[in-house]
């Protein structure tokens, strides 16, 4: 008989992080996946019972993951429990590293005694992704055993990581419906989307789950020991870049991807941009002429009530006094991101400032928030 102290060293939660969902009727399954029973795929695609509500995401192909915090220590996990970090998959080996550097952001969003489970999604499996936000994409969480509703962990990420899409919320959705809705799925897959996933709650509990995958879904497909070429990775050029950067002695302390001016896949309405992570924004940029070093800080302290900062470039050698005001927007389509910087021209209008290079971005990535921790709001 093993001891304790060896069972939590293998699996720090002293259980499975995640798991396995059951087949819906059609949904291809392999040897050790179970099927749904009857009445549970009744209730997800036909109708629930009085009282539950059925809410169906898509489901993504890549590595079930989770980040727990056990005190004060932020762990990466496999599904199956054990140390991301000890095990023989890259991606795996990835994901460990990737945690470990953003603990201190786990730490201030988990209680002691819960964690996140999700995809991540750095490594191909079978779906090659064209991703535009972090590889890890949470999908389900717990503290102390006890599984969280849809709001409850909405609410505690406040967007601080993707999500897989939201495709349906209400009565039931067949199968039928769902591929409808589902299309190319919302995260960038470049073969067809694996399929998705139906949550049933009801009164503050999660009381039922089942999935639907695609009958030519081949598992690992594009793994190196099934493909027998190298590791195929989902990640973003500018992570290439990065990993480049390190290799030739740099430290690079953040990563960011934006788009310049007019783009097909801005978000033009409120709505849509409220759905996004909290790495996607806008931010609006322009440089101001101040007649004297000595109205800084009054000029300053002005921009700050329509939430923009001033800051500082490098000195120039004509004596002119050039700063950059910055306003950033989260949560709000393009119209209103404009909205607000028209209000920020118009304050410098107003303050005599002379304005220049007024441009506009829309971040849709960037790895490293905490960065500006008390530089901007």
């Amino acid at each position: 008989m093993r001891s304790r102290a060896v069972v939590e060293l293998e699996r720090p939660l002293g259980r499975k992080a995640y798991f396995k969902i059951p087949h819906l009727p059609g949904s291809r399954t392999g040897s050790s996946d179970r099927t749904a029973p009857r009445e549970l795929a009744e209730r997800c695609l036909v109708a629930p019972r009085p009282g539950e509500e059925v809410l169906v995401q898509e489901k993504l192909d890549g590595s079930c993951v989770a980040v727990a915090r056990l005190g004060d220590a932020v762990l990466a996990l496999g599904r199956e429990g054990t140390l991301a970090a000890r095990s023989e998959n890259p991606g795996r080996q990835m994901f460990a590293a990737w945690v470990e550097q953003r603990a201190a952001s786990f730490r201030e969003l988990l209680h002691p005694g819960g964690w996140l489970v999700g995809e991540w999604l750095a490594l191909a499996h079978s779906t090659r992704y064209e991703l535009r936000h972090e590889p890890f994409v949470v999908f389900d969480a717990f503290h102390e055993g006890r599984q969280w509703t849809f709001d409850e962990l909405d609410a505690r990420l406040q967007g601080a990581f993707p999500r897989p899409t939201l495709l349906h919320r209400g009565g039931a959705l067949g199968i039928s419906a769902m591929l409808e809705r589902l299309g190319r799925g919302g995260h960038g897959a470049i073969e067809p989307p694996e399929g998705a996933v139906w949550r049933v709650e009801r009164a503050g509990r999660v009381v039922g789950m089942a999935k639907y995958v695609r009958s030519d879904k081949i598992d690992g497909a594009l793994l190196p020991e099934n493909a027998g070429h190298e590791a195929v990775w989902n990640l973003l050029v500018v992570h290439q870049l990065a990993r480049d950067l390190a290799q030739a002695g740099f430290e690079v302390i953040r990563t960011k991807v934006e788009a310049v001016g007019p783009h097909r896949d801005l978000p033009l309405t409120d709505d849509v941009a409220a759905r996004a992570p909290r790495t996607n924004y806008f931010e609006h940029h322009a440089k101001v002429v101040l007649p004297s070093p000595d109205s800084e800080a009054e000029v300053s302290r002005a921009f700050a009530e329509l939430g923009a900062y001033l800051s500082r470039g490098a000195p120039r050698a004509d004596g002119v006094e050039l700063r950059f005001v910055t306003l950033r927007s989260w949560g709000l389509g393009q119209a209103s991101a404009d909205a607000r910087f028209d209000q920020v021209l118009a304050l410098a209008a107003r303050l005599g400032l002379p304005l220049r290079n007024r441009t506009r971005e829309y971040t849709v990535y960037d790895s490293a928030l905490d960065v500006d921790t008390g530089w901007m709001a």
